[in-house]
């Protein structure tokens, strides 16, 4: 990206409520009046000023609701950026002029309508000015504050924002019976349709399958005026509406090969993953050969073997919208992810994912050596809060972690905090740090899925068995 001149005096002293940098200028929002009256948003574009150059306006364009500009621009506002929109009163009097000219307008048009070149949308290092707020970085924000779910398929992705509260920014409509859901439909990482007006019953919970779906519904089964949409919401219909109808549709069983799944294990556990195949006795299936999602882990006996895979009973199988599990969300994922586990970084400007080679204390706090994808000879050391995990593992111990650990030439330092699906291991400070040092503990492990062993012990390998296809 380019240079960012933040010390612009022209960005600084701008006084719309909301700015955000973007490498080629910065973004300006204001509440102002529609032709009708009512309350809307101006977004603005405004260039860098040069040295002997003025500030000025690339884009001008006014839309009913950020969400309706979600659309427009193809890209998110975080939850904050909702929240200080919808304190701010209106702000006719500080829109720029601009731009002018008939060339200018229709440049500024062309980049709504076929979309903005990736210097013109923020990105995770941008910086975002927020009346009544501390500075803080587009990544930050947006890792702040989460969808509630989110569901991605191939190149689709749907996000339930927010649902039914009284907070006038993310679902602010509910009879009692029903309440609304903020959501966003994305296509190849473009925001494609953006609202709040999707409702669901109250009693369903805005993290289910069902809600995903009646998103998903409202989108592409609602009756549109085609003369009301964007030439990018045009092509997604045309293009996409059966293959995303297909790909969110609830199977009923038996269910075929490809389908993701959820199963239930004996001991209360649950996995999701893939159907290979079913198992059918008699002409009826009586259960399926599953992949699970955990088996990709480096760490795990599937790791690398594709023809890894367990079987499960028709009646503890289910089909589900459910993501794959990294093993790094919910109650049982792991507090310090390992060697091997892969990050994002929140709003570091250096690189934008990479791989974990060590986790350690780092004067109190945790924190983690990271090797950037783009970048196989750096290594950047960065706290814990300021990556997001994305991918975890499966080492069933220390010493395996070890080997492949000094496979990829890795070596122990002093501080180290190793953890493994069965033991934790910590390296004082000693010289030299080798494995001998270091000070281990046990782990109870009831993952039987992820660590097998615990399955085996339970005495319930019948029903989870393992299966090799092939040469896998």
């Amino acid at each position: 990206m380019p240079e960012d001149p933040r010390s612009s005096y022209s960005y600084f002293t701008d006084p719309a409520p909301v700015r955000i940098t973007v490498p080629t200028g910065w973004w300006r929002l204001l509440p102002t009046t529609g032709a009708d009256g009512a309350r809307d948003v101006t977004a603005q574009l405004v260039r860098w000023p040069g040295e002997t150059s003025t500030p000025a306006v690339i884009v001008t364009v006014a839309r009913l609701s950020l969400w309706e500009l979600e659309q427009t621009l193809r890209f998110p506002f975080p939850r904050a950026v909702h929240t200080t929109f919808a304190a701010s009163p209106r702000r006719d009097a500080l829109v720029f002029p601009g731009p002018s000219g008939g060339w200018q307008v229709a440049h500024g048009q062309l980049l709504l309508d076929v979309g903005l070149d990736q210097d013109e949308r923020p990105w995770r290092a941008s910086r975002v000015d927020l009346t009544g707020r501390e500075p803080a970085t587009y990544g930050r924000l947006l890792h702040t504050d989460p969808p509630l779910r989110t569901w991605q398929r191939d190149l689709y992705q749907v996000d339930v924002v927010g649902a039914g509260t009284d907070d006038g920014v993310y679902g602010s409509r509910h009879d009692g019976s029903r309440h609304n859901l903020t959501y966003r439909v994305w296509l190849g990482g473009d925001v494609v349709f953006a609202g709040d007006d999707v409702m669901i019953p109250a009693g369903w919970d805005p993290r289910s399958d069902d809600a995903v779906r009646e998103v998903i519904g409202q989108v592409i089964y609602q009756q549109w005026d085609r003369r009301e949409l964007s030439f990018a919401q045009q092509s997604f219909l045309d293009v996409h509406r059966e293959r995303l109808a297909l790909e969110s549709v609830g199977l009923p069983p038996p269910y075929p090969a490809g389908t993701r799944v959820r199963v239930d294990s004996p001991g209360g556990m649950t996995a999701t993953g893939t159907i290979r195949r079913p198992v059918v006795r008699g002409g009826r299936t009586t259960g399926y050969l599953w992949r699970p999602d955990v088996a990709d882990l480096p760490g795990h006996p599937g790791h690398g073997h594709p023809g890894y895979l367990l079987r499960a009973d028709a009646a503890q199988v289910r089909a589900t919208l459910e993501g794959k599990d990294t093993a790094v969300d919910g109650p049982d994922g792991p507090m310090i992810i390992a060697f091997g586990a892969t990050v994002a970084a929140v709003d570091d400007p250096r690189f934008a994912r990479g791989k974990v080679l060590r986790a350690l204390d780092e004067e109190g706090r945790l924190a983690y050596d990271i090797q950037p994808d783009d970048d196989l000879r750096a290594c950047h050391r960065l706290h814990a809060d300021d990556v997001i995990p994305l991918t975890g593992t499966a080492w069933p111990t220390v010493d395996r972690l070890l080997q492949a650990r000094d496979a990829a030439h890795v070596p122990l330092i002093a501080g180290e905090i190793l953890v493994t699906v069965r033991e934790i291991a910590v390296m004082p400070a000693v010289d030299p740090p080798v494995a001998n040092a270091l000070v281990r503990h046990g782990l109870l492990s009831p993952d039987r899925v992820l660590d097998l062993s615990s399955a085996r012990a339970c005495g319930e390998i019948a029903t989870w068995l393992i299966v090799r296809i092939g040469s896998g």
